[in-house]
């Protein structure tokens, strides 16, 4: 009954230690994709970018900092109606999760959408100014029981300046380069499934040194009595 009791104690502490320890995890790997676009309707505007070749190599990002990379260069953005309208523009940014957090059914792969929108400031006539403005960070949660969450940002470009003889807005300055900004707000905890598995493995090794320390023990009293 005593060894019973030490080991299901065991098992208790063991399990406790190994929530703690995922608790304190602060960072997940993340890997960005190749199908990173911008995307609007063509009846309202035309976009010249590039998108810029995304970062190579796998990032492990720290609950509560933020990391950034250049996303797109906006080479000239062309009105097609001189009105004072809100354009629709949509960011999205490709990731890959590791396979342990990746999100249920698409294999680790999600593709993060940022909604914003352009607008003149003015009538879009050649003394106007353009500006290119996204939503709040779109949220997204991955993992098991949706417990982890991040952020992606798309960084704003403003007072883009009109473009002699066109209709056409060009970046002023250093201006012309979206940026991505990725923030890892908590970290998914592991299947209960995955507890349990661990667990158990931890009893059965504590299981296996009671029984050895003990047949020891047995073999030291029989040697004493011979």
């Amino acid at each position: 009954m005593k060894r019973l009791m030490v080991i299901l104690s065991v098992l208790v502490l063991a399990t406790a230690t190994l929530s703690v320890s995922v608790a304190e995890a602060t960072t997940v790997d993340f890997r960005i994709g190749d199908k990173n676009s911008i995307s609007y309707n063509t009846a309202d505007l035309n976009i010249s970018y590039n998108m810029l070749p995304p970062p190579e190599g796998i990032f492990p990002l720290a609950v509560g900092i933020p990391w950034s990379f250049d996303y797109a260069e906006i080479n000239e953005i062309s009105v097609q109606s001189t009105t004072d309208s809100t354009f629709n523009i949509t960011a999205s940014v490709d990731f890959l999760l590791p396979e342990d957090v990746g999100l249920v059914d698409n294999g680790g792969i999600v593709t993060v959408t940022v909604t914003g929108n352009g607008h003149c400031n003015g009538n879009c006539g050649s003394t106007d100014t353009f500006d290119v403005v996204f939503d709040p960070p779109t949220t997204v949660y991955f993992g098991y029981d949706n417990t982890g969450k991040f952020t992606v940002e798309i960084s704003d470009l403003y007072g883009l300046s009109w473009k002699d003889g066109n209709c056409c807005f060009t970046p002023d300055g250093s201006s012309d380069v979206l940026k991505a900004t990725v923030t890892l707000e908590t970290v998914p905890v592991p299947e209960p499934s995955t507890l349990l598995l661990l667990g158990g493995g931890l009893v059965g090794v504590t299981v296996f040194r009671v029984r050895r320390t003990t047949a020891s023990g047995s073999r030291g009293r029989c040697f004493m009595q011979l």
